[in-house]
């Protein structure tokens, strides 16, 4: 019954730290962000394809920021993510995590806002929201024109 109690105890220890230096790691966080967020400050995780992090900073990586032009032109110009998933890997431009590229990959890409320079860290225990500028890779009205066709797209799918 000792070992047990001294086992939970222990266990117990070892949360309460976990959950400090997590709480410490958040405030760091919003405070990063509240202090830099207009300077594109990275939070942290795997950046985002076509930016690399210097300095904790997000900052373009020029060669794979020509590809996510080229994705986002190729995909309104109505070429499909198949053939836009196989023109990538046929020049060998790898994706972060894999060696080939995935149709959902292609998608989540071509809906995510970091690519006009938009990105919005939340806070998952409190909720809280904190915009952080980033440099911008493609313009706003690529963007929004490539949102119709996905939802065009979506559609003719569905029927």
């Amino acid at each position: 019954s000792q070992d047990r109690f001294l086992d939970k105890m222990y266990s117990s220890i070892q949360e309460l730290d976990r959950e400090q230096r997590r709480e410490v790691s958040i405030i760091g966080k919003k405070h990063l962000s509240r202090v830099h967020g207009d300077t594109g400050v990275f939070m942290g995780g795997t950046i985002n394809f076509g930016f690399k992090n210097i300095k904790k900073r997000w900052e373009i990586n020029q060669e794979e920021s020509k590809y996510v032009k080229q994705i986002f032109q190729m995909y309104e110009q109505g070429i499909s993510r198949k053939k836009i998933k196989v023109f990538l890997d046929s020049e060998g431009v790898r994706p972060r995590r894999s060696n080939t590229w995935n149709l959902q990959t292609l998608l989540t890409m071509l809906k995510n806002r970091v690519y006009v320079g938009e990105y919005v860290w939340k806070d998952k225990e409190s909720d809280e929201e904190f915009k952080i500028v980033l440099p911008r890779i493609i313009d706003h009205s690529l963007f929004n024109r490539v949102q119709k066709k996905i939802v065009k797209n979506l559609l003719r799918q569905l029927r």
